[in-house]
């Protein structure tokens, strides 16, 4: 080979070398250039998303449009060449959102959180906060597929139920306490109304042996326009007017009399009805309590 020949190849040799590394670096530029569009189109992707669920009012609104996200993700790093900037993008924004969702999960159950029950604790507290929490854990199951794991679930499920048994066992205790003192009331309450009444009959009672005593001690009246009257009947005819006796009486004669017998009404028990007494006299005069008559059936 002559020089030239020598000169010409190693001229073409050169040349082709510049051609490749040339070719090689617009390729790369391409590449890079494909790349960084690449990842700002799904970085507005995850920035207009992001917008939806900041300007979302509604819990629910929020949920679906979080599994929205997780989809684009889940799509996206199936991809040939999934850009790690890209996915690390997803990953931030779900694990934010995430976050917040996880937040309010803790802060009602915080917020409905007794850490003391002790005798101050009301029935009204605990059945509010315990319906709180079940209706969170409500909430937190129905978020559960788009938000939490299983076990992170289950570890929600778990505290929920170990507070909702405390109150309850508060609640029970209070309700049997509640039981015993409107037991206790109405007892107290039944013995003290029997108590008056019991009094109430003893001073009726009393009442009427003492204007009987009065009205035996004074002489008859034959003026009196009562004085032969007979007696009502009702202490005598009526059917329930089951007349009681006593035994004669010992008493000292007065107004020329004596005391023989006591008659009075008894009620379907056979028990004495206060104020219904007769007094008989060995003249026959008849001495009747309930209307403070006397009269003798001798005269009639």
């Amino acid at each position: 080979m002559t020089k030239k020949s020598k000169i010409i190849v190693a001229i073409a040799s050169v040349m082709i070398v510049v051609m490749v590394i040339a070719g090689l670096y617009i390729k790369s530029e391409m590449t890079k250039r494909t790349i960084a569009a690449e990842i700002a189109g799904q970085t507005e992707i995850v920035k207009g998303e992001m917008n939806k669920l900041e300007k979302a009012e509604s819990h629910e609104e929020k949920i679906v449009l979080f599994s929205n996200l997780k989809v684009l993700f889940e799509k996206y790093s199936k991809t040939e060449k999934p850009q790690d900037k890209v996915i690390k993008l997803y990953e931030k924004e779900i694990s934010k959102v995430k976050a917040q969702f996880v937040s309010g999960y803790d802060e009602a159950i915080k917020a409905n959180t007794i850490s003391e029950i002790n005798a101050e604790t009301t029935k009204e507290d605990l059945t509010n906060k315990k319906n709180a929490l079940v209706e969170n854990l409500a909430s937190i199951g129905e978020d559960k597929e788009a938000v939490l794991t299983e076990a992170e679930y289950k570890k929600y499920e778990t505290e929920t139920q170990v507070l909702v048994a405390s109150y309850d066992a508060k609640l029970e205790e209070i309700r049997l306490a509640e039981e015993k003192a409107a037991k206790e009331k109405a007892e107290r309450e039944l013995a003290e109304a029997k108590k008056k009444e019991e009094e109430a009959r003893i001073a009726k009672a009393a009442e009427a042996k003492k204007v009987a005593q009065n009205n035996a001690n004074k002489p008859i009246n034959s003026n009196n326009p009562q004085a032969n009257k007979a007696p009502s009947s009702s202490n005598s005819n009526s059917p329930s007017a089951n007349k009681g006796q006593a035994p004669a009486a010992t008493s000292k004669p007065s107004g020329g009399r004596r005391l023989v017998q006591t008659t009075w009404s008894t009620d379907k028990d056979g028990n004495k009805i206060p104020g219904t007494e007769v007094y008989h006299y060995d003249n026959g005069d008849k001495y009747d309590t309930s209307d403070g008559t006397t009269y003798n059936l001798n005269n009639r």
